[in-house]
């Protein structure tokens, strides 16, 4: 049976955390109404991998456990206090394998994900 009390209130993203600033005014606007945010494809169907593939990983992805940009973007998502869950989607077994590792070991501060989103940019 539904219950108001008990009910939260489900926020999809598809953007993926190329566009940082407005992103973050949704989340916290969702937090503070009590809300959680799943993302859904968040590395943008693919794209900001391909844009990515071609740059070398950050030095300070190790200190997060990272070995992929995919990695590093997994846990800057996942980091996010508004964001509940987050849906990758890949129909390669190597591609899930590598995002699993995303939620392993230490994520990053809000300093870190600063870094991560300039790195990005």
């Amino acid at each position: 049976m539904y219950s108001q009390q008990s009910a939260w209130t489900l926020c999809r993203s598809t953007t993926p955390p190329t566009i940082v600033k407005p992103r973050r005014a949704f989340c916290r606007s969702r937090r503070n109404a009590g809300s959680r945010v799943i993302v859904n494809q968040p590395f943008g169907g693919g794209s900001l991998l391909a844009n990515l593939k071609h740059r070398p990983l950050p030095e300070f992805a190790r200190d997060i456990g990272c070995t992929s940009w995919a990695q590093l973007l997994l846990k800057f998502v996942l980091s996010h206090p508004a964001v509940t869950c987050v849906t990758p989607g890949t129909g390669r077994r190597e591609y899930m394998v590598d995002n699993v590792h995303a939620g392993i070991g230490d994520f990053p501060d809000v300093a870190l994900r600063q870094r991560i989103a300039e790195a990005v940019a």
